[in-house]
């Protein structure tokens, strides 16, 4: 098996995607949860507060990498 040579940009561009791969991920799932639990305010909440802070850590991730 051939071993491919180690850059420092190949393996921060794979975090950045992976991370950025479960951050959307985790949006994704916790918007859908918003249908189910629209009548109870508390948890409703509770959603925008995690999309909020999710998004922000997308927002972030995109100048970690720079």
């Amino acid at each position: 098996m051939k071993t491919r040579p180690f850059t420092k940009e190949y393996v921060l561009e794979a975090a950045k995607v992976n991370l950025e791969r479960s951050i959307d991920f985790s949006i994704r799932k916790t918007t859908d949860r918003l249908p189910e639990l629209v009548n109870d305010p508390e948890k409703s909440r509770e959603i925008f507060e995690v999309l909020m802070q999710l998004n922000n850590a997308r927002k972030k991730l995109d100048g970690l990498f720079e």
